[in-house]
């Protein structure tokens, strides 16, 4: 499984003799963590792609067989997954699929993160609490797939599953309600959405539909499913499902996808790039970040700016820099963006 993520990303700065990593801007590691900054409500914010892939040069790069979740914190904290109340709300995303071929797999999906056990605790299944609607890790979730795809196919499958949450069972593996744009006739190599050339996608979410469209230059296709079998989805949905991206390869001819339109398997080690990728919360406001509470006393050090002058401790009006104690380094746990005072010197 290989997949790369154009999202705008974050990085590192040298400042004279002292190197060190700021997470709002390009090739920031934190924890092992690429940050990421994404777009919420029209705000510009600083989320991380778990270990398993990596970030570079503006792209998240997925070797074979692995995937990626976003964070809201840079830790393996279980309940630090990136989920935001969609239910009234959307997601927009760029992608190019001009290198997945035949057999490739590019997804981007959200399952209910954590797993959780039937003592309603989180289950840690594969280093990253992960499960899904195929229990691939001994763990049953929810599941959307916003998108399973290649060059020529494509679909949108929610998949629900018996339970209230957090603990569920028995899910539908194979999903129902939805929408497949290569037996529409709509996407794929030459069509009016050419997958040759980058697409744009935005996913709304209501408590009983969603609405898929899907746009390139003038032409759009848009695909609306209302069926109470979504309801069962409402409640995961309403800001308890994490974002996951992968790219896999299958041998078996995945007719399920492809309905015969290509033939072969995914050897050519694609590049799957996604861009501008936007969350419109279902009217819950911003997702929260850190929380301000208490600045821990001490002299703070400061390096390069922050994504947006409102990130973390700024207000929207100061010099936004990420900071950290004088007696501490980068990656300190109270490092953090906040207001420069003018007369601070960068140290």
């Amino acid at each position: 499984m290989k997949s790369t993520l154009a999202l705008a990303s974050l990085g590192a700065t040298a400042l004279g003799q002292q190197q060190f990593f700021n997470p709002h801007s390009a090739h920031a590691t934190v924890n092992g963590f690429g940050a990421i900054q994404v777009k919420e409500d029209g705000v510009d914010k600083t989320l991380y792609l778990t270990p398993a892939c990596s970030t570079s040069g503006g792209k998240i790069d997925c070797a074979e067989n692995k995937r990626a979740t976003l964070s809201a914190t840079p830790s393996l904290d279980p309940e630090g997954f990136y989920k935001p109340h969609l239910v009234g709300g959307s997601v927009e995303y760029d992608v190019d699929l001009s290198q997945m071929e035949c057999g490739c797999v590019a997804a981007l999906y959200t399952v209910t993160l954590p797993a959780v056990g039937g003592d309603g605790k989180p289950v840690n299944t594969d280093g990253y609490y992960y499960c899904d609607a195929n229990d691939i890790t001994g763990a049953w979730c929810p599941e959307f797939d916003i998108m399973e795809a290649n060059k020529y196919s494509w679909r949108t499958t929610p998949h629900s599953c018996d339970g209230n949450g957090p603990t569920y069972w028995n899910c539908d593996r194979g999903g129902q309600q939805a929408t497949d744009l290569q037996q529409k006739g709509v996407l794929g190599p030459g069509k009016n959405i050419d997958t040759n050339r980058p697409i744009h996608v935005k996913i709304e979410f209501a408590t009983t539909s969603y609405t898929l469209t899907v746009s390139q230059g003038d032409h759009q296709d848009v695909s609306h499913v209302d069926n109470g079998y979504l309801n069962g989805l409402s409640g995961p949905l309403d800001g308890n499902m994490a974002f996951v991206v992968s790219s896999w390869r299958s041998d078996d001819g995945i007719s399920w996808l492809q309905h015969g339109a290509c033939g072969g398997t995914c050897t050519n080690n694609p590049s799957l790039a996604f861009s501008n990728l936007e969350f419109h919360t279902g009217g819950h406001g911003p997702t929260p970040g850190p929380t301000p509470g208490p600045t821990p006393s001490g002299n703070w050090s400061y390096g390069d700016a922050c994504g947006s002058k409102a990130d973390d401790y700024c207000d929207g009006s100061c010099d936004c820099r990420w900071s950290w104690p004088q007696s501490g380094s980068w990656s300190d746990p109270n490092a953090a963006c906040r207001c420069k005072p003018h007369s601070t010197r960068l140290n």
